[in-house]
């Protein structure tokens, strides 16, 4: 190899070597930023937690959950927020928008509540629920819709726990309290309890 051959070879790869110490600055540059965007505890943001009740999905600040029962349908929208430094971690969810619908031979009933509503309605909702009843699943869903309507009346987040438990499979779990009451202490110990 001659000395001019040598010379365009050490110059290709003093110049590569710059481009990606360029490149490498600049991801370290965009990392802070693109981490300060992502969720607290990203994990409950990949994808969809489902079970055969229901789903509930966590998009950036914000989640849906959708839980079917024997005789009707509920869907919640509205915000959330983690805290994953917590033992046991702790969530908020702040409904904006509850849909339920009750179906029975005779008729079907829909009600839609955004963000504000009376203190009575949680309760009527529950007992009229209540009534429906045919199993354990139906009332925790009766459960569910009363804390999620007692958190908005009261204009307050719905505090829980939640964990993620990685075994056979990947499972979410979140226990939550009844408003006022503070958050559960411990798994179990919620007035609801929701496993996907």
């Amino acid at each position: 190899m001659t000395d001019r051959e040598r010379t365009r070879m050490d110059r290709i790869a003093w110049t590569a070597c710059r481009m990606l110490c360029r490149v490498a600055g600049l991801a370290l540059l965009i990392l802070p930023v693109s981490c300060s965007l992502l969720p607290e505890d990203w994990t409950l943001y990949v994808g969809v937690w489902q079970n055969e009740h229901g789903s509930v999905d966590f998009k950036y600040r914000k989640f849906v959950l959708d839980r079917t029962f024997s005789f009707g349908t509920l869907e919640v929208q509205g915000r959330y927020g983690v805290n994953p430094v917590a033992n046991p971690k702790q969530m908020d969810l702040s409904p904006t928008r509850v849909k339920v619908v009750f179906r029975t031979e005779d008729e079907t009933k829909q009600w839609t509540f955004r963000r504000s509503l009376s203190a009575g309605i949680p309760d009527e909702l529950y007992n009229m629920g209540l009534a429906l009843c045919r199993d354990s699943e139906d009332v925790r869903s009766m459960r569910l819709m009363r804390i999620l309507l007692l958190a908005m009346s009261d204009g307050r987040p719905l505090e829980g726990i939640y964990s993620i438990v990685i075994n056979s499979g990947t499972y979410l779990r979140m226990d939550f309290a009844l408003p006022p009451q503070d958050r559960p202490w411990d798994f179990g110990a919620g007035w609801v309890s929701l496993e996907f």
